[in-house]
């Protein structure tokens, strides 16, 4: 486990309901993408857990696992768009993070991000439900919510609006789909599904070739030259530390009632592109300015403000980290540097 992420979550991992994995099998898909990775090198640190990681390439696997003890790690080679799981996975647990979650495929390969979600979702649900696993949680979006309006804090009773007409709908629209599908198999096959609402996640072991705003930012920062944003930068919304949706995502497998739904996102962390942006700025000593016209065809969501409710995940006794959003994007630069030495 990377040291900073070893260092965020050495408390939680002597949480005494992690004993509940003691003996058991946890299954990650999308194991080598930030949240899934992150979900194999904390459980690699709970002693006598194993973890079954779904990857799509054994290469990736190496690289994001360097440094990892995978003793108790098995890889299996599986796409979520493959016609047939594997015929022999068993597992405990099952945590679903696999998805398409680059904005440019969201408008210009919809249909793939309409059926790896749901074709994807729905294999792995038929296997939770083949083997009787004791808990399985899905990883969803805030996304769902659409624009939640400004001033507004979201829990997960908000009535969803996400317009249906509009191309890049392909994936907060199968999200949901997903989320419905996940419902259904709790209630018809009484399985133990829960669903996590995740903002947009960040922390230590970003690829270098995430493309998504935090990771610029980061670029940026490094590389000491100007942040140029494609937006007005008015979109308000709250973000989620790596360490946060770990031991969020953790928390509900093992502690919630079967079937309910949870915001994750960091306390503090709601602001807009433009304040983040300057942040980030004033901190690197850099500057920022405005090509509105450069932000063609990226997949950039309309102007939203997605504020998103924690109490009812705190309720099961989770705590956020309170990271403070240039302190993440700063974790993210760190962790870059390292991986250019």
């Amino acid at each position: 486990m990377p040291d900073r992420l070893q260092e965020d979550l050495k408390d939680f991992i002597n949480e005494p309901f992690l004993a509940k994995l003691k003996g058991k099998t946890v299954l990650v898909t999308g194991a080598t993408g930030l949240i899934g990775s992150a979900l194999v090198k904390t459980l690699t640190c709970l002693g006598d857990v194993d973890v079954i990681a779904l990857i799509r390439s054994k290469d990736k696997a190496d690289k994001v696992f360097k440094g990892t003890d995978t003793s108790n790690v098995s890889y299996v080679i599986c796409d979520m768009n493959d016609p047939k799981l594997p015929s022999d996975l068993k597992a405990d647990y099952i945590i679903h993070c696999a998805s398409m979650t680059g904005s440019k495929d969201f408008v210009t390969r919809p249909s793939e991000v309409i059926d790896t979600s749901v074709r994807g979702t729905r294999k792995m649900l038929d296997l939770a439900r083949d083997i009787k696993a004791s808990g399985f949680v899905y990883l969803s979006t805030m996304e769902v919510y659409g624009n939640g309006g400004k001033g507004n804090k979201i829990s997960e009773d908000h009535i969803c609006n996400v317009e249906p007409s509009k191309v890049r709908s392909s994936y907060p629209l199968s999200k949901m789909m997903c989320e419905n599908l996940c419902t259904c198999y709790a209630s018809e096959f009484d399985l133990p599904v829960n669903v996590v609402r995740l903002t947009q996640t960040f922390g230590p072991g970003v690829s270098s070739s995430d493309a998504r705003l935090y990771a610029y930012f980061a670029k940026c920062a490094i590389e000491g030259r100007d942040i140029v944003l494609n937006t007005r930068g008015e979109t308000e919304r709250c973000y989620c530390y790596l360490a946060d949706a770990v031991t969020g995502i953790l928390t509900v497998l093992l502690k919630a009632p079967k079937g309910a739904f949870y915001n994750i996102a960091t306390d503090g962390s709601y602001i807009s592109v433009a304040d983040m942006a300057k942040q980030v700025a004033e901190r690197f000593g850099i500057g920022v300015s405005f090509d509105l016209t450069g932000g063609k065809d990226k997949g950039f969501a309309d102007t939203l403000y997605i504020d998103l409710d924690t109490s009812a995940l705190k309720a099961l006794g989770w705590n956020s980290c309170a990271l403070p959003v240039i302190d993440m994007v700063s974790a993210v630069a760190d962790s870059l540097k390292e991986d250019m030495v």
